[in-house]
């Protein structure tokens, strides 16, 4: 059975790989001190738990979500739900390898990042980027940036390859924990605009967290 459509949308931000990045072209050339601003938030958002609303835009159809995330380091969970509070989907992502859950259809998918990611999407974005897009740790990113200078820093808008990501209004990098409002990830197959409502750090999630259970009629398919 074909993955939902919607879902496969929004995945196009949320499942997707975890991969090396060079070095980051910079449209305002940064100075020592927005490079600390970055590390500074880099190790402040190692760790945490995000709540957000989510709206995907394409010529197929428009669709509204709620999204939960979990943050540990290299370790996400990231689960989808309806308005009314059901499960979509729940994806797990680890070191290289990814694990989608789709309920509705009582089955598990299960690969390396590159094959799932090409399953969903057809495209290639590592997951750890949209995380930055969240978080503001970007300074390992090969995107174009672009900052509003002053004293208030902030991120005005990030290019990279396919993808472009504006802010609304601008994200003020100062202090560490700000976080943004609104983020437009825009592509070709469409627009997902995401509502940041929520976010938190954290000091640890429990292992169990990153598993799924599911029941034992589920089938499971490797990609």
């Amino acid at each position: 059975m074909e993955i939902l459509k919607p879902v496969r949308c929004f995945f196009l931000v949320f499942l997707l790989f975890v991969g090396c990045s060079p070095k980051a072209e910079i449209y305002l050339k940064l100075r020592g001190v927005e490079e600390e601003i970055f590390s500074k938030r880099c190790s402040y958002w190692e760790t945490f738990h995000g709540k957000l609303k989510l709206r995907a835009e394409s010529e197929e159809k428009n669709a509204f979500y709620l999204a939960s995330c979990f943050v540990d380091k290299d370790r996400f969970r990231i689960d989808l739900l309806s308005f009314w509070g059901q499960t979509i989907a729940v994806a797990l992502v680890k070191e290289e390898s990814i694990t989608l859950w789709i309920p509705s259809e009582s089955t598990i998918y299960k690969g390396t990042s590159s094959d799932l990611l090409e399953k969903l999407t057809g495209q290639n974005i590592p997951v750890k980027e949209l995380i930055s897009y969240l978080t503001g740790c970007l300074s390992d990113h090969s995107k174009k940036i672009k900052l509003m200078p002053g004293e208030e820093i902030s991120i005005l808008s990030i290019e990279d390859k396919n993808l472009k990501v504006t802010y609304s209004p601008f994200f003020r990098l100062i202090p560490a924990k700000t976080t943004p409002r609104t983020i437009r990830v825009h592509s070709h197959n469409g627009v997902i605009e995401i509502e940041v409502t929520n976010m938190e750090r954290a000091e640890k999630f429990p292992d169990k967290l990153f598993e799924i259970e599911y029941p034992p009629n589920t089938l499971i398919k490797h990609l």
